[in-house]
């Protein structure tokens, strides 16, 4: 597959330039929905006695490790908050800084900044992983400093659709384990309801992008969905003891190839009407059937695990299982 010409950066401040009335307008709806949360009213304080009791971990044999491995993976994502901010910031650029994009941006991030805080004192208070070992994470994460960038706005803005949609799948299967917990479901379900309004905010600006530039945002979307990677699989991230915790997040059925497909990409070409937008250039229409073709082939590789796996049955070394299990975007098991 040929690699896409990236949009230059005029012609992308262009595009936010024009984009602009539509965000203001999604943006005071998203804020005019918003339920406040205060993560002290949320957090399980009265379970500190339990670690003095029992120490840090005092919980983990009682919950699955596939959870646990989730939870964790997820925590890390959350807390590379600053670098995800940073590269926003170089998208929009300096020449936004006063306009609706940077407001956006702004209470995007104080959003968001909620998530690592509420889910770390969970997971320290459950007694689910051991602290030292989740702070020495978290600064080995955040001193790595890498997340998924694209090469312009549009690409940001497609990317981040497709994050805070798989992030949405994710948290919802993490809040059905949690259902015993009503602390821990009451935790993540807040969570996932700000992933939630988040995603639907990109779902809608790219609508409009699709209407106003749609061979731009086509090139863009393929670009990104093709190749897409969670934020802390991202390779190279810094998550530490990253391949086993992945593998344990794939093979408990929180994120494989078949979530991504049919409950990321599938639902995105759909709403977005990809397949009736008419008037792209040339490179666009390359790119739209890159896609379609992408997700096909990942719709036949999908049945024909199943199909081996209800003949003979789950094999980790199989490499074809692992694609379905692991996903293109988590790194593959090394047995």
């Amino acid at each position: 597959m040929k690699k896409f010409n990236e949009i230059d950066r005029k012609k992308s401040l262009e595009i936010l330039k024009n984009l602009e009335p539509d965000v203001e307008s999604i943006l005071n709806k998203h804020i005019s929905s918003r339920k406040d949360w205060y993560p002290h009213e949320i957090i399980p304080w009265n379970r500190y006695s339990n670690i003095e009791k029992n120490g840090f971990e005092y919980n983990k044999d009682k919950i699955s490790e596939n959870l646990i491995s989730t939870i964790y993976l997820l925590i890390m994502t959350e807390d590379n908050l600053p670098w995800y901010a940073r590269t926003i910031t170089g998208f929009i650029g300096t020449e936004n800084r006063n306009t609706i994009w940077n407001e956006w941006l702004q209470q995007w991030v104080a959003e968001e900044d909620n998530h690592s805080y509420v889910i770390r004192n969970y997971i320290t208070l459950n007694g689910l992983m051991n602290p030292y070992f989740l702070e020495d994470a978290r600064m080995n994460q955040i001193k790595t400093g890498l997340v998924p960038e694209g090469t312009d706005a549009m690409q940001w803005l497609t990317y981040t659709t497709l994050q805070e949609l798989a992030g949405r799948s994710i948290y919802l299967r993490v809040a059905d384990q949690l259902r015993e917990d009503s602390d821990g479901y009451n935790i993540i379900r807040k969570v996932t309801s700000d992933e939630n309004r988040h995603f639907i905010f990109y779902r809608d600006v790219c609508k409009k992008g699709f209407e106003k530039y749609p061979s731009e945002f086509i090139i863009s979307l393929a670009s990104q969905a093709i190749d897409f990677q969670l934020p802390a699989n991202y390779t190279g991230s810094g998550v530490l003891e990253f391949e086993h915790h992945s593998r344990l997040m794939a093979n408990g059925g929180f994120y494989n190839l078949e979530i991504y497909i049919e409950e990321v990409i599938k639902p995105m070409i759909s709403f977005w009407k990809i397949n009736e937008i008419k008037n792209i250039s040339e490179e666009a229409e390359y790119a739209r059937n890159q896609l379609i073709n992408y997700v096909e082939k990942s719709e036949k590789l999908i049945e024909k695990i199943k199909e081996r796996t209800r003949r003979i049955g789950y094999s980790s070394k199989n490499s074809d299982f692992n694609k379905v299990t692991q996903l293109s975007l988590i790194a593959p098991i090394k047995d």
